[in-house]
This record gives structure tokens, sequence and C-alpha cells, in this order.
């Protein structure tokens, strides 16, 4: 089955969904979209003071607060 193919399962987990359902209402559509990118990581550092673990926004943020 095209559909079960475009979620990434077997098609025989869509149909068992497809059993499922039957007679308890209907499958309701659904919109698929991509995950959002993972965020890069910044390492800012000043002296002996570091901060991590922020993405860039995170960073930004930071030093807007700071400053």
């Amino acid at each position: 089955m095209k559909v079960a193919a475009e979620l990434g399962m077997s098609s025989h987990t869509l149909q068992y969904w497809q059993a499922a359902v039957r007679g308890q209402g209907q499958l309701m559509p659904v919109r698929i979209v991509a995950s959002a990118t993972a965020a890069q990581e910044v390492i800012i550092e000043c002296g002996q003071v570091r901060v991590r673990g922020l993405d860039i926004a995170g960073a930004a943020e930071l030093l807007r607060r700071l400053g």
C-alpha cells in the first residue's frame, strides 16, 4: 500500500488499524509534515565564563538580555 510506505510502516499494521476502527467511527484525515531540523549548538566563551547548550536563537536572546 502506498499510504503505508509513505508512513514508513508495514501494510499489515495499517490494515490492522483500519480494522480496529471499523464500526467505531472513521479514520480522520491527517497531514504529515517534515520535522524541524535540529538546531545547531553554540558554545560561547568569554574569559572563564562558558555558556553551552543553546542554539543560535537562544544565544542571541541571552546576549540581548545581558547587554
